[in-house]
């Protein structure tokens, strides 16, 4: 300026080896002596962009010039610091909140633009980092624009839990492929792929407007969003105008992105704030059904004991009266009912002892007895659930040697537990209980030769709650019910004692010890007199025997080849001689797999001929979520359906079942009957699934007439054009219309008599736009209650009364509807002075021969019937109209049904 030399940024050179590219910001100042200033600018750019001065310098009073650069950083400086703050916040969140991915793509999105904005303007980046390249920042400028748009699309198509639709891969691939490309190319060929990346950027923003609109209704707050869109649109357009027609933003520009990060802000933390009032609510729900549950348990679990008694009771008669008159095969089966009767009383046992222990009011009758009695008398009753012959069961207590003073029962419940357990996982070799004396304590020593456990398992054994599941059941030894070594080890311990691990080793078995305090002399004195051996102790061996895997029959006789070939799937000896004397020889052929992955090798050597699979839920290495999953990869659910059995019915492990593929679901125990009834079912999987799905589809393609449908939308069109707040109400009556009629739960076939009386307004509001003066419609309802109706009853019959009466006549004509609380219950009427019906044509107007596929009169009149045993009364005189009726039942038996059919669903 003035011949003076006041410096630059990089170095403008006169050939390209000495050039050095550099846009950071400069300002040069010189005194203004004679009022007339020359200045000479060098600028010089021979590698990356073509031009001179991109944005013409600016000129004024050095205090001037220094107040507008303060500002302007000021500005950069508060954009900056918000953007990386919030930034951080929800990455932040993310980490503590990893279920929701959006927060992450939100606080990349604000990384990324506060990153931006400090490349950007004053290059505030500058001032921290002097030596940073002009390469450097170039790469940035494109970069970080298109990270922060992407980020943000993605975080609103995870915000709507958007479902499918090629938009979402065809932008991240695209835009993966783009920004690599950023990444690698050269800056000098940078600005010829300018536009491309203009196009991605605007194709960003169509996507998250069509979500946006396509969620519009769901309920989602999207209008924060939108809101957030347009804020971010604002701030891109004049980006772009500044960046390619050179002019200069607004300082009030600034708020922009502010307002876009804060509409955000407010938007998640509405979702946060719906989370934690939904959270309390589940929380107050869940400590009363938590209170419900523990009571029904405990009255169930009573309930239980009567019958399980009397079941082993009258076994027990069978086979002494009949002495030897019974054949080999009916005392096996007799012994077995009592066994497994035993078993199922010691779980019931069980499960009234927990509640009693979680309240701390377990109750204990000490005596005095031996334990070697009651050893070998639990391990006599225990010898049906060996696997097979290769285990042994070794009692190593000598009888008369040790005694105890302690509750007989609860002991016998540990001992049935470990063995039971043991004998689950033992393939061969033997299950042992040994006793030893150390220092007035008795330790009982419990061992086998079977699975053993790992490291990890043997870590949580005692900790994990005994209602706990952990996804899929594990394949590691001393997992069943969840409910036996926890009790096992609240008993040792309410008895003064303790259980423990003693080892462990994976394929080698596993050793427990119970130790518990020895009689002393006093007590063996005063429990002398009172001291029994126990007999006949109940039994809860745990589920764990099962056959060899082959073509089981049973072992009384040889099963003749069936017409249907079922295969047998559990872990347990037990249950699959329950299900082979279920199913008669005659009609099944039986094959029986004792793991999942036995399982699959039957299912592959009997392929195409296999008709269905009961699968158990609960196996050692292969689940049977998995062995499902594994054969819905290979058959459709009608091809070979699955039917799982599983002691767990939880809704997730229902859900889970479904969701690995099972066609059905049974609960252990189940009934006979019950459990022959679904398997019939099932063999007809394939035709009925085929039949209701061209039922289902016929149903709902005939609620509304593709005329009707025209004819609406016709006359909101021609609104449009002359009354657009009527149009509007049209639109919003036809979109009700719409949601009512297909909105159907069709495992529920009544609604509210309000949606049904919502859905005829709809519908008649559409028709008055169409018909005009020649519709008039009245309503009369004293009805304050909401009972349920079928679904789709009274808009069909207001439908016939417009379309088959009153519009007949050139004036039109008047629709009364009714509702009116009788004695009996609800009479519903529509009643119309059109041009009524013949005799003749009143007879046979609910004939089933005049059924055509559609919902019309006849279908209403038969869905009446089988509701309510009476359907629509329908009186009409020609020329004078018609009125047509029906009786919906008084509330309290309606309700009464209601929770009938509840409970069955539910059984």
């Amino acid at each position: 300026m003035n011949g003076a030399d006041l410096g630059g940024t990089g170095n403008p050179a006169l050939s390209a080896d000495r050039f050095v590219p550099s846009n950071l910001p400069f300002i040069g100042t010189i005194k203004a002596d004679n009022g007339t200033v020359d200045i000479l600018i060098q600028i010089a750019s021979y590698r990356y962009m073509e031009g001179g001065l991109v944005q013409a310098p600016e000129f004024g009073l050095m205090d001037d010039v220094w107040a507008r650069r303060d500002n302007a950083r000021l500005a950069d400086m508060i954009v900056i610091t918000t953007m990386l703050v919030f930034g951080i916040y929800f990455a932040g969140t993310f980490k503590q909140w990893r279920k929701e991915p959006y927060l992450l793509f939100f606080s990349l999105f604000c990384l990324s633009l506060g990153l931006f904005f400090s490349f950007d303007n004053e290059i505030v980046m500058a001032s921290m980092f002097p030596a940073m390249s002009f390469l450097f920042l170039q790469k940035m400028l494109f970069i970080l624009p298109y990270v922060s748009i992407l980020s943000f699309a993605l975080y609103v198509y995870l915000y709507l839990d958007y479902k499918g639709g090629w938009e979402y891969k065809w932008l991240s691939r695209v835009s993966i492929a783009f920004l690599a490309v950023l990444t690698v190319i050269p800056n000098a060929y940078l600005v010829h792929i300018l536009w491309l990346g203009i196009a991605l950027h605007i194709a960003a923003f169509a996507f998250v407007i069509r979500w946006i609109f396509r969620y519009r209704n769901s309920g989602v707050q999207v209008y924060y969003i939108l809101t957030g869109l347009f804020f971010l649109i604002i701030s891109w357009v004049y980006a772009q105008t500044r960046y390619q027609l050179a002019l200069d933003n607004p300082y009030y520009m600034i708020v922009t992105p502010l307002l876009l990060v804060l509409s955000q802000s407010f938007l998640m933390s509405d979702r946060a704030r719906e989370a934690f009032v939904r959270n309390e609510r589940l929380a107050e729900q869940l400590i009363a059904y938590d209170r419900q549950k523990d009571e029904f348990l405990v009255h169930t679990s009573h309930e239980f004991k009567t019958p399980l008694h009397g079941i082993i009771n009258l076994a027990q008669v069978v086979i002494d009266q009949s002495g030897a008159g019974l054949t080999k095969r009916h005392r096996e089966n007799l012994d077995f009912i009592i066994g497994q009767a035993n078993r199922l009383s010691t779980l019931v046992n069980d499960i009234i002892d927990f509640q009693s222990l979680q309240r701390g009011s377990l109750a204990f009758h000490d005596r005095l007895f031996d334990i070697g009695g009651t050893v070998q008398g639990t391990l006599e009753a225990l010898k049906y659930m060996r696997k097979n012959d290769q285990v042994r069961l070794i009692n190593r207590v000598p009888p008369g040697t040790h005694y105890l003073f302690t509750d007989e029962d609860r002991l016998k419940q540990i001992i049935v537990n470990l063995v039971g357990n043991a004998l689950k996982y033992t393939e061969q070799g033997n299950v042992s209980i040994a006793a030893e004396s150390r220092e007035g304590w008795l330790h009982l020593t419990f061992a086998d030769t079977g699975a053993g456990m790992s490291e990890e398992r043997q870590q949580g054994l005692f900790k994990n709650d005994a209602y706990a599941s952990e996804g899929e059941p594990a394949g590691s030894a001393f997992q069943s019910s969840g409910l036996g070594l926890k009790i096992s080890k609240a008993l040792a311990l309410q008895m003064k004692g303790d259980l423990a691990l003693k080892r462990s080793e994976p394929g080698k078995g596993s050793a427990f010890e119970l130790r518990l305090p020895e009689a002393d002399a006093a007590q063996r004195e005063t429990g002398a007199a009172a001291a029994q051996v126990a007999a006949g102790p109940e039994l809860q061996p745990s589920a764990g025997m099962s056959p060899k895997t082959t073509e089981e029959t049973p072992t009384h006789e040889a099963v003749p080849s069936g017409k249907v070939k079922i295969l047998l799937v559990d872990d347990d000896a037990s249950n699959i001689k329950v299900l082979q004397e279920l199913f008669a020889p005659s009609r099944y052929r039986l094959l029986a797999a004792n793991n999942g992955a036995d399982a699959l090798k039957l299912i592959r050597q009997h392929r195409g001929d296999l008709s269905l699979v009961l699968l158990d839920v609960m196996m050692p290495e292969l689940s049977g979520y998995e062995v499902c999953r594994r054969i819905r990869a290979e058959y459709p659910l009608y091809k070979l359906p699955v039917l799982l059995l599983t002691v767990r019915n939880s809704p997730a492990d229902v859900a889970m079942g479904f969701e690995a593929g099972a066609n059905d679901f049974l609960v252990k125990p189940f009934s006979g009957k019950e459990l022959l009834a679904r398997v019939e079912t099932l063999l007809q999987l394939k035709g009925a699934v085929e039949q209701a799905i061209r039922m289902e589809t016929l149903f709902l393609q005939s609620q509304i007439k593709p005329h009707f449908v025209y004819n609406a939308l016709s006359g909101i069109i021609s609104l449009c054009y002359n009354d657009g707040a009527r149009a509007g109400k049209l639109l919003g009556e036809f979109s009700n219309y719409l949601r009512l009629s297909f909105d159907l739960d069709p495992r529920h076939a009544k609604v509210s008599l309000k949606r049904e009386l919502s859905l005829t307004k709809s519908y008649i509001e559409l028709e008055k736009a169409r018909f005009g003066a020649r519709l008039h419609v009245e309503w009369d309802s004293d009805v304050q209650a909401e009972p349920l109706i079928p679904a789709l009853t009274l808009q069909p019959l207001v439908e016939n009364a417009i379309r088959h009466g009153i519009m007949k006549r050139l004036s039109g004509g008047t629709v009364v509807i009714r509702a009116k609380v009788e004695r009996e219950g609800v009479r519903i009427a529509v009643q119309d002075d059109g041009v009524g019906m013949t005799d003749e044509q009143l007879n046979r107007m609910l004939k089933p021969e005049r059924m055509d596929g559609s919902i019309g009169l006849i279908n209403v009149h038969k869905r009446l019937m089988n509701e309510y045993g009476q359907g629509l009364r329908i009186e009409s005189l020609q020329g004078k109209g018609t009125t047509i009726s029906f009786l919906i039942p008084s509330l309290a038996r309606a309700e009464e049904e209601d929770a009938w059919g509840e409970a069955g669903e539910g059984r």
